[in-house]
C-alpha cells in the first residue's frame, strides 16, 4: 500500500526473497549443473549427484541469500515506490498495464544491476568442480570477487548481465502486472461479496 515506508518495503522484499531462495536453491543448482554437463547427461543423474553430496547441492547458498536480499529489497521497494508516486500524481487512478510494465522494468533493471555481481559469484559456486569450470569451492565471497576482478577487470563483475536482463526483466515485469491485475480482480470480487 501507499502508507508503507520505503524501509519496510525493502525489508519485506528482502525477507520474501531470502525465504524463496532458501526453498528453491537446490533446483537452481540442478539447473546450473545440468546446463554445464556433457550432452547426454540426464537431469536425474545430476539430481543423484547433488543428492549424494548435500554440501555440493547447497554450495553458494549463503552468497545467493546475501545476493537476493538487495535484489528483492530493491526490486519491491522501487516498484511500490513508483506505483505510489503514480497514484499520487494521477489522482489515485490505477496504473495501466503499460505503466505497470514500465514500473516493473525500472525496478527489476535496478535490482539486477545492484545485485548482479553476487549472482555471478553464486553461479560460480554452483558450477565449481564441473569439467572446464574454474573451481571456487572453499574460496570466500570476497576471494571470488577479487579473482573475477583480477582476471577480467571490474567489467568482469557484470559478465553476462545483458543476457540475464533479457530474460529476467521482462519476466519480473510480467509477474508484477499479473499480480496487480489478480489482486485487483480478487479485491473486486471480495467487495461484491
Amino acid at each position: 500500500g501507499g502508507d508503507v515506508s520505503g524501509g519496510t518495503r525493502f525489508a519485506c522484499g528482502a525477507a520474501a526473497g531470502a525465504v524463496a531462495q532458501a526453498c528453491c536453491y537446490p533446483l537452481e543448482a540442478v539447473k546450473t549443473r545440468y546446463m554445464l554437463s556433457p550432452t547426454g547427461t540426464s537431469v536425474a543423474s545430476v539430481v543423484r549427484q547433488l543428492a549424494s553430496s548435500p554440501r555440493t547441492a547447497f554450495a553458494g547458498l549463503s552468497v545467493a541469500t546475501i545476493g537476493i536480499v538487495p535484489f528483492s529489497g530493491v526490486d519491491l521497494s522501487v516498484f511500490y515506490t513508483l506505483k505510489s508516486l503514480y497514484a499520487t500524481r494521477r489522482a489515485h487512478t490505477e496504473p495501466s498495464t503499460a505503466a505497470l510494465l514500465a514500473m516493473g522494468m525500472a525496478s527489476s533493471s535496478t535490482a539486477v544491476i545492484v545485485a548482479y555481481p553476487l549472482a555471478l559469484v553464486r553461479t560460480r559456486y554452483q558450477a565449481s568442480g564441473v569439467a572446464g569450470v574454474d573451481c571456487v569451492a572453499g574460496r570466500s565471497l570476497l576471494g571470488v570477487l577479487r579473482g573475477i576482478v583480477a582476471s577480467s577487470g571490474w567489467r568482469g563483475l557484470y559478465a553476462g548481465l545483458g543476457a540475464s536482463m533479457m530474460k529476467g526483466v521482462p519476466s519480473m515485469s510480467i509477474s508484477y502486472v499479473a499480480y496487480e491485475r489478480m489482486a485487483r480482480l480478487l479485491d473486486r470480487r471480495q467487495a461484491n461479496g
